[in-house]
């Protein structure tokens, strides 16, 4: 089954994990920042706090997503909407996806994934429910990069 299909509690098992991986060993002079799957509820918290960026730099913060077969990058609007935020209020925001299937690492500024996804992606819904922009590989705002030959995957 794929990963998008799949309930969310099994999605939220492992959602971003081999995305930071993959991140961390291109980047390793950065830091873990964001929120993994806490011990606690996120009932009630705003969606910035929710969508805190995965990762750290000295200059920015690093949002890391993954995608798979399909070659469409799923975009959740409130996080978008939550990581801007961030990125006017408290520091700039990068936007790191990796591409499972190719192989292939793609990074740029957040706001360029998101004139993209306002510009070309496609709204749609995982099947229990959470909207999302489809936005396919080839609309993406920067050109793939293969693995470094010292990551191992």
């Amino acid at each position: 089954m794929s990963f998008h299909q799949q309930s969310f509690n099994s999605r939220f098992a492992s959602m971003g994990d081999e995305a930071e991986a993959v991140y961390d060993a291109i980047f390793p002079k950065s830091i873990p920042f964001g929120l993994n799957r806490p011990p606690f509820s996120m009932t009630g918290m705003t969606e910035e706090m929710k969508a805190t960026p995965d990762r750290m730099e000295r200059l920015c913060f690093v949002e890391c997503q993954g995608f798979g077969r399909d070659q469409i990058l799923k975009l959740k609007p409130h996080k978008l909407n939550a990581l801007t935020v961030w990125a006017e209020h408290i520091g700039p925001v990068d936007f790191f996806a990796w591409n499972r299937t190719e192989k292939l690492w793609y990074r740029s500024p957040l706001y360029m994934w998101r004139n993209a996804a306002a510009r070309d992606g496609v709204l749609d819904n995982y099947h229990d429910g959470p909207a999302y922009l489809g936005l396919p590989v080839e609309r993406f705002p920067t050109e793939g990069h293969p693995l470094p030959d010292h990551v191992e995957l």
